[in-house]
This record gives structure tokens, sequence and C-alpha cells, in this order.
């Protein structure tokens, strides 16, 4: 089971969640090396600079450890970061299942904002390391956007429609194995989200479940209120909707609206919420 979408999505919380409720399952999140190996050559071929053979082989060879735990039935890695060799999946496992976590990006980018994707060493990385995170620049060098010039909350947005459209393929690449849904509908307070997900990939229904989810708080960014949607600027939320705006609304997001649904989502004030990549392997979102 392969749990993929741009980040901040709750994937971490929910790796933890589905060990903490269920028996033969081993749910990880970002298992090494993740960080900057796997991360940065998915983000080579999003941006065309490298083949698809070569991606399924830096794959195959960086998860063959994934046959190794016979004691478990079900084999869960939560991860962000395998969202570029979506379409090597089938070349690389015999049997698996893809969840698409989509989350609107007015609280989104936020989250992303307050975890400091754009400070410290991040924005070192950002910056100065080639593929930390695809850029225009790297995909269309000739074309009208280009990242320096490009506000932060701009290129985040840029971000999460690369991630969302290369993600959405799947539902072509792989109809039977593959299912979609929003963070807000996954971690909805009353449970039903995960209880969806976990009839979908065969496990049976668990209280713990979702009394877990409720409990914990997983690594959530801590909120600024500079980084709300209602305070941007107006330029920063028109981006925002020109560069999101047609996913936004086939997702079922209200683009009219003034921010998302995180207030009927668990994480956003007592559980789960991920994290964003830090520079190094353990802890990483």
């Amino acid at each position: 089971m392969l749990v993929v979408s741009t980040g901040r999505t709750g994937t971490k919380a929910l790796a933890q969640h589905l060990n903490e409720a269920y028996e033969g399952v081993l749910a990880l999140h970002e298992p090494p090396p993740t960080r900057f190996r796997l991360r940065r050559t998915a983000n080579r071929y999003l941006c065309g600079r490298l083949s698809a053979r070569r991606l399924a082989w830096v794959l195959s060879v960086e998860r063959r450890a994934m046959g190794a735990h016979p004691e478990c039935a079900l084999y869960i890695e939560s991860n962000p970061g395998l969202a570029g060799f979506l379409d090597v999946f089938g070349q690389v496992f015999a049997d698996f299942q893809v969840l698409h976590v989509v989350r609107d990006p007015r609280t989104y980018i936020p989250s992303a904002l307050d975890w400091g994707v754009f400070r410290g060493v991040r924005r070192v990385l950002a910056e100065y390391l080639p593929f930390w995170l695809p850029k225009p620049d790297y995909r269309n060098p000739r074309g009208a956007l280009r990242w320096k010039r490009m506000s932060h909350v701009a290129r985040l947005a840029w971000y999460w429609t690369l991630i969302n459209e290369h993600l959405d393929r799947a539902s072509l690449l792989y109809p039977d194995r593959y299912m979609r849904v929003t963070y807000e509908d996954l971690f909805a307070r009353d449970g039903s989200g995960l209880a969806r997900f976990a009839e979908w990939i065969g496990l049976p229904p668990s209280a713990r479940l979702v009394a877990s989810a409720n409990r914990a708080n997983v690594n959530a960014s801590k909120r600024r209120a500079s980084s709300r949607w209602v305070n941007w600027s107006a330029g920063d939320r028109q981006a925002v909707l020109d560069l999101c705006g047609r996913q936004m609304e086939r997702y079922g997001y209200d683009v009219t609206g003034e921010c998302g649904r995180s207030d009927t989502v668990i994480g956003e004030t007592q559980g789960a919420a991920g994290i964003e990549p830090e520079p190094a392997e353990a802890g990483r979102r």
C-alpha cells in the first residue's frame, strides 16, 4: 500500500495510527533513503531530466527490503517522496494499491509555510540543492514562470498543481488499484474517512484507529498568523486560484470560499497533521 501526496497531508500520522490499530500491519513513514535519494530522483523525473527506466531501477534497488517482513500481512509506505515514481509502480511492485491524498491548497500552503519549508536549512536546500524541489525553470527553461520571481505562496501553489495532476494519472494507469481522497475527508472527526480507507485496503473496522487519530498530535506545525489565507495579499490569493483553481474544482473545493474545511479535520488542532521534509532521514515528512 503506497500513500502519496504533496506532503502536509497527514501521512506520518496515518502510518502511526495504522500501526497502533492493527496487528500484522507494518506502516512506515518515509523510510530511508527517501530524503536525498528517492526525493531528488523523483523530482528529476518530474522535471523531465530522468528516464522512466532509470526511475524504475532506483525504486527497485531502494525498496528491495519491502519483502523482508514475512510477519506482516500488509506493508504500508506512507511517503510523499514516492509521488514522482507513480509511472513505474507497476514495473516494480507485483501487488500494490495507491492512495492519493489531496489537501485544499488554502490550508496546505499555510501548513507548509508554518513548518518552515522556506526557512533555515530547508530554505538553503530549496534554493541551492538541485532537485530538492521541482521548479518550473527545470521543466521549461524558456517558460514565463521563474522560481526566483515567484512568491513563496506561488511556489507552493505551482508545486501543489504539479504533484496532484501527476498523481491523478493513476486513475488511468492503475484503475483498479487507485483511490483518491481529500485530506479533509480522510481525517474527518467522525472517523468515517479512515473507516472507508481501512475497508478499501481490506482491514476490518477498528475503533482503535479513530481513537488513535483523535488522541495523537503528530508533528503538527506551529501556526503563524501571517501564513493564513485570510492574511495573504490579493496577488498571492489570485496566484493560488490561477495555478490551482481548476484542480480545486475537480476535487470539490469551493474556490469562492475564504478557506478550506480545516475546522472539520482531525489534526488542525489535535490530531493527524503531517510534517514537511527536514534535512535528516529520521522524522521527515
